[in-house]
């Protein structure tokens, strides 16, 4: 979302005025946090209209409908979001626009197939009515595929268009379920709701689909993803299960409802509910400021590290980096830690006009407390997946969901007294956590940079089987079309061996410090050496021959290096010296140079 996060800043710094940052601030917060945020305000309307209308336990069926389809949808888009949001960001980068729509397309039917595929498996086990089946699988694959598209929302940043299609689709679902009301069929509530959602899916697919280039239908190389970056798929399950675990669990250990499949807990999931509405504000913040402003520093500094600049200058742009991360997240600690400590001291208040009980006031402020963790939570796991932490993301994700998940089984077991308890401890330990090991991380972020990353020539990885294909295809025509070497000059042999080379001093590299992908070394060697590139290395299935390989490596290099330069012959003079060209006679005055 950090392209849309740029277009909302430029929106205050050309208007200017309080309107203004009000206007862009509701914005971001509508943005981040829109589905789920119509979807609040939608059944609180609800809830105070069923009352009056006596239709409390028909609503009791459409809100636990609603909530399973946000909740298992959710779980279910996010363990593969992620590495997908990778893959499109890979195409991005190397300038492959033309797939970036047709990724969108084939992502979007296979969601749209395997949510469909559940929700139908579901339906038939709770033996659903055929009206009712049809609208709660259309539910929730709407709502699937709207998780969705959120990934490839910030490519258009049309940001005006996203919050049309948020605020037209929440009037169509409340106009709807309005008018429904007024029946006594559930069905046609669920249908009102999910017609207004399916509005917003098409409003964000047509503004997907406008604002990239066609080339072709479909392309499902974009699944490969999932099995290129398996720790993404972890980070984007096990967060998105923590979310929801501890609901999950109250739902079925201490919860009712109008089915034994449709369970929830009224009293926990309204505190959550209205917790997570007071941090709203630090995801606005987060959009406007503290991503844009930390990613303009951030491509400052890997910008330095590609360009070859000095050390010391790459050192400055990161001090650079991270004084803007400590400044924005001081920023928006501020913004945010105000608003919480007026929530707790002022929980009695909202919670008597809310007509809740006296439980209430103790589990909103915990929940409030705990969504402040969790808010903090959410910007680490962030910053770690920035800098390519996913192992560190991994982890953090999974020790969330085990702490919700175990903490919120001790909290039903003893009692009502300490509901709110295992939520807040579980964001506030996971955050400790993830902190401790981003702060690590990033005291070696330099070297970690550097000794991260493959050896390569400088192209960009190939991960299609096509791509690989057309490579060996053209390393093969370029080892066709070479000409053929004289008799007199030296061979590969004599000049790999090190053995006939004069003793100096070369590079080492350790294969367990620095990581190194064998088929890179296999790929970049082969074509060094004027070897086929289906020719495998003998020295590749042992690691330990993998340092006589790159020491071969840098001495065949440096001959040919050798080669290519004239032949130096040194003056008296010290300042200078004279090249002697490759025809006899011709002479001119030089630099000189340092052959080490």
């Amino acid at each position: 979302m950090a392209g849309i996060g740029f277009e909302l800043r430029r929106m205050i710094d050309q208007r200017g005025g309080f309107l203004s940052k009000v206007r862009a601030y509701a914005a971001a917060g509508l943005i981040s946090s829109g589905p789920w945020l119509m979807t609040i305000l939608t059944l609180s309307l609800l809830n105070l209209l069923a009352p009056k209308l006596g239709v409390t336990e028909r609503m009791d069926t459409f809100r636990t409908l609603v909530t399973y389809a946000f909740a298992f949808s959710l779980v279910l888009v996010g363990a593969g979001q992620m590495a997908i949001t990778r893959r499109v960001a890979d195409l991005l980068y190397s300038k492959k626009y033309e797939r970036v729509l047709p990724a969108f397309n084939a992502s979007m039917l296979c969601v749209g197939v395997l949510a469909g595929l559940i929700a139908t498996v579901f339906c038939i086990v709770a033996e659903f009515s055929v009206a009712l089946s049809f609208v709660s699988i259309s539910l929730f694959m709407i709502i699937s595929l709207t998780w969705l598209a959120l990934t490839w929302l910030s490519v258009a940043r049309e940001y005006d268009m996203v919050l049309r299609a948020y605020v037209y689709g929440t009037l169509i679902s409340v106009g709807g379920i309005g008018f429904c009301l007024l029946t006594d069929e559930t069905v046609g509530i669920l249908a009102a709701y999910t017609a207004g959602q399916a509005f917003t899916l098409v409003l964000l697919t047509r503004t997907i689909v406008r604002g990239m280039e066609s080339g072709g239908r479909r392309d499902f190389t974009v699944l490969r993803a999932l099995r290129s970056f398996p720790r993404l798929v972890g980070v984007g399950l096990f967060y998105n299960l923590a979310i929801w675990i501890d609901k999950m669990i109250f739902w079925f250990r201490a919860g009712e409802g109008p089915h034994p499949l449709l369970q929830y807990e009224p009293l926990y999931d309204t505190y959550c509910f209205l917790a997570y509405l007071t941090v709203v504000p630090a995801l606005a913040v987060n959009l406007i400021r503290l991503e844009t402003s930390f990613y303009e520093t951030y491509r400052e500094y890997y910008g330095a590290i590609l360009a070859g600049t000095p050390l010391a200058y790459i050192e400055e742009k990161r001090n650079r980096m991270f004084e803007t991360l400590q400044e924005s997240t001081i920023r928006l600690l501020r913004v945010q830690g105000a608003i919480t400590v007026l929530v707790i001291v002022f929980a009695p208040v909202i919670t008597d006009w809310l007509e809740l009980d006296s439980l209430a006031t103790r589990v909103f402020r915990l929940a409030a407390l705990g969504a402040f963790f969790h808010v903090m939570l959410l910007l680490t796991i962030l910053m770690q997946m920035y800098f390519d932490l996913r192992a560190q993301a991994a982890g953090t994700s999974l020790v969330f969901l085990l702490l919700n998940g175990g903490l919120a089984w001790w909290s039903v077991e003893r009692g009502e007294a300490t509901w709110g308890v295992g939520y807040c401890a579980a964001a506030f330990l996971s955050l400790l956590l993830g902190y401790s090991l981003l702060h690590r991380s990033l005291e070696r972020l330099d070297y970690l940079t550097f000794t991260g990353q493959p050896i390569d020539d400088g192209e960009v990885p190939l991960d299609d089987e096509e791509e690989v294909a057309a490579e060996k295809k053209r390393s093969a025509e370029a080892a066709d079309g070479m000409p053929e070497e004289d008799e007199d000059e030296e061979t590969d042999a004599e000049v790999a061996a090190p053995a006939e080379r004069p003793a100096r001093d070369l590079p080492t590299f350790d294969p367990v410090v620095y990581p190194v992908p064998l088929r890179d070394v296999e790929r970049i060697a082969a074509r060094q050496m004027d070897r086929g590139p289906e020719t495998p290395l003998d020295i590749l299935p042992d690691p330990f021959a993998l340092q006589d390989s790159i020491d071969a490596f840098a001495i065949q290099t440096q001959t040919e290096i050798e080669l290519l330069l004239p032949e130096l012959e040194t003056e008296p003079d010290d300042e200078t010296r004279t090249w002697t060209g490759p025809e006899a006679g011709e002479t001119e005055t030089a630099p000189k140079v340092d052959m080490e």
